[in-house]
C-alpha cells in the first residue's frame, strides 16, 4: 500500500515538536536551579511535559501518515508508548542533571534515545488495519541511531544554555529549540520510511472496545499538548522569575549582611569611642573599643551619666557641650575633655558631638571620641623644643653680647697699657711702669676668670660640677673671705653677725668647759703645795697634748660637710654682686647661722635692687637685668651659684625691691650623722673622766 502524509499535520507535529524542546530547556533549567523536594517536583513535571511533547509529536505524525485503509489504534498500546516516552524523559533528565558530566550526558542521551525508538515503534505496534508491516532493517538501526544522537544532542544543548537569561541566551535556546525539533521529527520520519504496509485479506482489526478512531481527534490532541506546554512554559517562567526575584534579593541581602558585618567589624575595631546617649546624657551604647583604649568593659559605661565620668575640671566643657549641641541639632559640635583609664590616668580626647534624637534610627545623641593624649603629648614636647630653641637662642645673643663687651673692654686695657709701655717705657720711672703691668694683669684675670666661669657653666651642664665635701671650719672660712672681700672693696662696709643655734655645740662646750674647770682645780691644789708659783690655766691647757688633741678633734667633727671651692664660689659672687650693684659707701650686711641641721648664709645689700620681671630669670646664664645700666658684668655669677648650690643640695632665696635693695639667702645641708654626733660626745665625756 502506498501511504501519503498530510502536510497539515506534518508541520503541527514539527511546531509541537519545537514547543516540546523549548519547554523542555526552560524545565532542565529550573531542575538544576532547585535541590531536595522542589527537584523531585520539576523532574516529574520536566518528565512529563518532554514525555506528552515528545509522544504528541509522534503520535501527530502517525496521524499525518495517511493508508488507502481505515487505521485504528489499540488504546492500552497508545498509552504505553505515552508512559515510555515520560519515563524515559524523566529517566535522561534525572542521569543528566545528578552530575553535569560528559558520561551522564552519554548515559542520558542512550536513555532518552531508547526511550524515544520504544515509543515510536510500540505506537506503531497500536496500529489495527487490513494489512501487515514489513520493516527495513537498515532504516530501523539509522532511526534508533539517529534517536541516540538527537537524544544526546539534544540533552547537551538543554544543560548548555540552562542558565543563560540574557537576550543573546535566550536566541540560543530559541534555535537550540528548532535544532531539537528537528532532529526528534527526522528521527521519526525516518523510523516511518523503515515500514511498509502489505494488504492481506485477513484483517488485523479485532471488534474490542479497546481500539479507538482518532483520525478526526489529531487537532485536539495539538491543541491539549500545547495547552499543556504552555501551561508548564507558563509556570517555569513564572518560577524562573520568582527564582532571579528571590536571588537578586538574597544577593542584596548577602550584600547587606557582609556591609553590615564590614561596618561591625570597623565600628568595633576602630580606633574611636562610639557611644549613644539619651537627652539627660545617659549613656545607652557604647562600642567595644573602649576595651583597647580606655581597658574598661563596654558595659561598665551603660546607664552611666557622661558627666560623670569625665575629669571635673571638664565637667563645666561637657555641660556646655551638650547645651550647644541642643541648640544647633545641624551642626557638628566639637570639644576636649579628659577620660579616666583603668590604670587610673587621665587621658585626652577630641569630642565630636551630633545630635540625632529626632532620627528615628538614633534616636540619641552620638559622640565620637578620639584619643589624642600622644598628640598632645607631641604637642607639649614641640613646645619645649621651640621654647628650649628660643631659650638658646636668647642664650647665644646674651653670650655674644657679653663676650663682645666683656672681653673687649679688659683687651683694650691691654692694648692700651702695653701700647705706653712701648712708646713712652724709656719715660716712666718704675713706679708708672708697675702701674701699667697691674693693668695688664688686671684685665688678664679679668678674662680668665670670665673663662673659668664659662668653662664651669658648661662643664655643670653637661657632666655636672665635682664635689668634694670636706669638713670646713665655716667661723675662719667667714672670716677670712669679708677680709679679702674688704680690701678689694674699701669704698664698702661689710659687717660680719655670726648666730649659733646648734644644741650640739653647746652640750660639748659644756664638757670641754668641765674639763678645763677640773684641771684647772688640779693645778690649783698643786700650787697650794709649791708657793711661789702662778697658774695659768690656758697656758696649762695647751701643754696638755691629750686635751690639745680633743679639742682639735671636736672642732673638726663639729665643721660641716661642704667644698670649699664651691662655697668659695657661692659667697664671693654674691658679695661682689652686693658690692657692685650698691652705692660707695653703703653697708653690706653678711650673716652667718649655725644650724643642728643646716648652714645659712645671709647677704644683704641697699643696692638698686632687681625688677620683678627680671627676678624669674634671674639664675639664667647670661641673663642681667634691665636696671643694670653701664655697671659691667657677664650675667654669669648668680648661674654658677645656683649650680654650686643644687650639687650640695641646698637652696637659695631672694628678696629684692628695686631701689630698696637685695637680700639672698642660700641654706646648705650638714653632712654630720647621728652616729658622729654620738661618738663625739663619748669621747668627751671620756675626756672629762681622765681629767
Amino acid at each position: 500500500m502506498t501511504a501519503t502524509y498530510d502536510i497539515r499535520l506534518v508541520i503541527l507535529s514539527f511546531c509541537i515538536s519545537v514547543f516540546a524542546a523549548y519547554t523542555a530547556l526552560n524545565l532542565a533549567g529550573r531542575i538544576m536551579a532547585v535541590r531536595n523536594l522542589a527537584r523531585l517536583f520539576w523532574l516529574a513535571g520536566g518528565a512529563a511535559a518532554m514525555g506528552i511533547g515528545i509522544w504528541s509529536m509522534h503520535f501527530i505524525a502517525m496521524l499525518a501518515y495517511q493508508l488507502p485503509t481505515p487505521v485504528f489504534y489499540d488504546l492500552p498500546v497508545v498509552l504505553l508508548s505515552l508512559m515510555l516516552a515520560i519515563v524515559a524523559s524523566g529517566g535522561a533528565l534525572f542521569i543528566t542533571s545528578y552530575r553535569e558530566t560528559t558520561f551522564n550526558l552519554v548515559i542520558g542521551g542512550i536513555v532518552l534515545g531508547s526511550g524515544v525508538g520504544a515509543m515510536h515503534y510500540s505506537g506503531m505496534a497500536a496500529m489495527r488495519l487490513e494489512g501487515t508491516a514489513h520493516y527495513n532493517l537498515l532504516l530501523i538501526i539509522a532511526s534508533i541511531v539517529f534517536a541516540l544522537c538527537a537524544s544526546i544532542i539534544a540533552l547537551w544543548m538543554t544543560f548548555r544554555i540552562k542558565g543563560e537569561v540574557n537576550p543573546i541566551g535566550k536566541l540560543r535556546k530559541i534555535s537550540s529549540s528548532v535544532i531539537m525539533g528537528a532532529a526528534i521529527c527526522g528521527m521519526h520520519y525516518t523510523a516511518m520510511e523503515a515500514v511498509c504496509f502489505h494488504p492481506t485479506a485477513e484483517t488485523s482489526i479485532e471488534s474490542s472496545s479497546h481500539l479507538i478512531d482518532v483520525s478526526s481527534l489529531a487537532i485536539a490532541i495539538g491543541a491539549a499538548t500545547i495547552v499543556i506546554l504552555i501551561l508548564a512554559l507558563i509556570a517555569s517562567f513564572v518560577t524562573q522569575q520568582i527564582s532571579i526575584k528571590l536571588a537578586i534579593k538574597a544577593k542584596a541581602l548577602e550584600k547587606i549582611e557582609k556591609s553590615e558585618e564590614r561596618f561591625r567589624s570597623l565600628f568595633q575595631n576602630v580606633s574611636n569611642i562610639i557611644a549613644t546617649l539619651e537627652g539627660n546624657g545617659q549613656i545607652t551604647y557604647v562600642s567595644s573599643s573602649i576595651t583597647n583604649i580606655l581597658g574598661c568593659k563596654p558595659e561598665d559605661w551603660m546607664a552611666e551619666n557622661l558627666a560623670k565620668l569625665v575629669h571635673p575640671d571638664d565637667q563645666l566643657v561637657a555641660e556646655n557641650l551638650f547645651g550647644y549641641t541642643f541648640d544647633n541639632p545641624a551642626l557638628d559640635v566639637t570639644a576636649e575633655f579628659r577620660l579616666r583609664h583603668t590604670d587610673g590616668c587621665w587621658r585626652d580626647f577630641e569630642v565630636i558631638v551630633k545630635n540625632l534624637l529626632d532620627d528615628p534610627n538614633i534616636e540619641g545623641i552620638v559622640l565620637t571620641c578620639r584619643d589624642i593624649t600622644e598628640r598632645k603629648q607631641a604637642e607639649a614636647d614641640m613646645r619645649k623644643a621651640l621654647e628650649k630653641e628660643r631659650e638658646l637662642n636668647e642664650l647665644k645673643s646674651r653670650f655674644i653680647s657679653m663676650a663682645s663687651h666683656e672681653f673687649r673692654t679688659p683687651l683694650a686695657v691691654v692694648s692700651s697699657s702695653i701700647g705706653i709701655l712701648e712708646d713712652y717705657g724709656h719715660r716712666l720711672n718704675a713706679a708708672q711702669s708697675q702701674k701699667q703691668f697691674q693693668h695688664v694683669q688686671k684685665s688678664i684675670n679679668h678674662i680668665t676668670q670670665l673663662i673659668d666661669d664659662v668653662l664651669m657653666i658648661n662643664q655643670a651642664d653637661l657632666n655636672g660640677l665635682e664635689f668634694k665635701p670636706a669638713p670646713v671650719n665655716i667661723l675662719q672660712f667667714c672670716h677670712n673671705l669679708v677680709e679679702e672681700m674688704q680690701i678689694s672693696a674699701p669704698q664698702h662696709i661689710i659687717n660680719l653677725s655670726i648666730i649659733d643655734e646648734r644644741k650640739s655645740v653647746s652640750r660639748s662646750w659644756f664638757y670641754l668647759t668641765l674639763c678645763l674647770a677640773l684641771k684647772m682645780a688640779k693645778h690649783s691644789s698643786q700650787a697650794l703645795c709649791a708657793p711661789g708659783l702662778i697658774f695659768n690655766p690656758y697656758a696649762s691647757l695647751s701643754k696638755d697634748p691629750l686635751l690639745r688633741h680633743k679639742i682639735r678633734q671636736h672642732q673638726n667633727r663639729n665643721n660641716p660637710q661642704l667644698d670649699e671651692k664651691l662655697l668659695q664660689r657661692i659667697l664671693s659672687n654674691l658679695l661682689t654682686n652686693a658690692v657692685k650693684y650698691s652705692e660707695p659707701g653703703s653697708a653690706i650686711y653678711f650673716k652667718l647661722v649655725l644650724q643642728s641641721e643646716s648652714v645659712a648664709f645671709q647677704i644683704q645689700d641697699r643696692g638698686i635692687g632687681i625688677p620683678v620681671e627680671d627676678q624669674a630669670f634671674l639664675f639664667e646664664s647670661f641673663h642681667r637685668a634691665k636696671n643694670v645700666g653701664r655697671i659691667p658684668g657677664t650675667g654669669l655669677g648668680l648661674a654658677i651659684v645656683r649650680k654650686c648650690v643644687d650639687i650640695h643640695g641646698g637652696e637659695i632665696k631672694v628678696d629684692s625691691h628695686v631701689g630698696i635693695g637685695t637680700t639672698f639667702t642660700v641654706t646648705l645641708p650638714l653632712k654630720q650623722t647621728r652616729k658622729s654626733y654620738e661618738t663625739e660626745n663619748e669621747s668627751i665625756k671620756d675626756l672629762v673622766l681622765a681629767a
